[in-house]
């Protein structure tokens, strides 16, 4: 149903607008200022959707991605931090890319997330659990699966690892429950 529903006339047509002027300012608002980025948030939290990705799923011709919220504590500030951030499910993981869009510095939230040793939480269809998030190391196995994957899912974030030196890193994302230990999301 949600693969009928991506390719619906209204996306082909929603892509089109969004890829001219005031599409993309509109993106651009959404990405790139404060405001915008909070307004995302916000509509993640209620709907568990993301303008943001729309917008740039219907620009690209790609399939609606599904998106989290993944909650660090600032590593500078010591005060709670969330941003919305696609997500994919690989196999029996949950995986997101650090890409930044491909800018030459990593997304505040890996730094956030390292300091903390991964520790964080992640909302998920409006269900906010804690996790524990694994940087994949750049030259292993499951990184070139999972990002092989990835890339057939949405092939942009080839070219966000084109526009910059730095390896984008990939991170697993586990359950944590405190009788169990760590599980699936």
């Amino acid at each position: 149903m949600v693969q009928l529903l991506n390719r619906t006339p209204h996306r082909r047509i929603a892509g089109a607008a969004l890829r001219r002027r005031p599409g993309r300012a509109f993106v651009t608002w959404l990405a790139g200022t404060q405001r915008g980025r909070k307004v995302d948030l916000a509509v993640v939290k209620i709907t568990g959707k993301s303008l943001m990705t729309y917008s740039f799923t219907a620009m690209n011709s790609l399939d609606n991605l599904d998106v989290l919220i993944i909650h660090t504590i600032g590593r500078k500030t010591g005060e709670p931090r969330s941003t919305a951030i696609p997500y994919f499910r690989v196999d029996d993981g949950l995986y997101v890319i650090a890409s930044a869009g491909g800018q030459d510095a990593n997304p505040a939230w890996i730094h956030n997330l390292r300091a903390t040793q991964g520790v964080s939480e992640l909302t998920i269809n409006r269900i906010r659990r804690p996790s524990v998030g694994t940087e994949l190391p750049a030259n292993s196995e499951e990184r070139a699966r999972v990002w092989d994957r990835i890339l057939s899912i949405a092939p942009v974030f080839s070219d966000y690892q084109s526009k910059t030196t730095r390896i984008l890193p990939v991170i697993r994302f586990e359950d944590v429950h405190p009788q169990q230990g760590r599980g699936k999301l």
